[in-house]
């Protein structure tokens, strides 16, 4: 009778470890694929911050590229201003086509700008977008370091 309850309590202590064994292989399993899930996430965010990064350098040349189109209209319409003082000395006709182009000038010279300040705009808007992608980078990878940690926690468990 001892040996008939000794026997029933050794198999039931087995399936007991057994069911706790494969218990915390499912967690083992499902920490995995939480972290590659992860992984995934960052990999998915550091492409999207390339990607930004790219936008942001072609925005600063645009941008760059705008300004230097300001000097150079800028210097133009110094020209212009020269040459209407001197326009001013000879016919009307010719004082009427240089204040036109002086003014076709301004107009550039305005439009140029106002393309500055939406690249600057576009420019900071990106350089936002970099700022919170890297955050949920932070954060992602808080995530796999939690997975990692717990699964660790679940092999030596198991291991225990």
């Amino acid at each position: 009778n001892t040996t008939n309850t000794m026997t029933t309590n050794t198999t039931n202590t087995n399936t007991s470890l057994e069911d706790l064994a494969t218990s915390i292989r499912h967690q083992i399993q499902n920490h995995g694929v939480l972290g590659r899930e992860r992984l995934w996430e960052i990999e998915h965010l550091r492409t999207d911050n390339a990607a930004l990064l790219h936008k942001i350098q072609g925005l600063t040349t645009q941008a760059h590229e705008a300004e230097i189109q300001v000097a150079d209209l800028r210097a133009a319409a110094k020209r212009v201003a020269a040459q209407h003082q001197e326009a001013l000395l000879s016919s009307d006709t010719c004082k009427r086509r240089l204040e036109e182009s002086h003014a076709e000038l301004k107009r550039q010279v305005a439009e140029a700008t106002s393309q500055i300040e939406i690249l600057q705009r576009s420019v900071s808007h990106t350089e936002q977008q970099l700022t919170e992608s890297k955050y949920r980078e932070e954060v992602a990878t808080q995530r796999v370091l939690e997975v990692q940690k717990r699964l660790a926690a679940a092999v030596a468990e198991a291991e225990a």
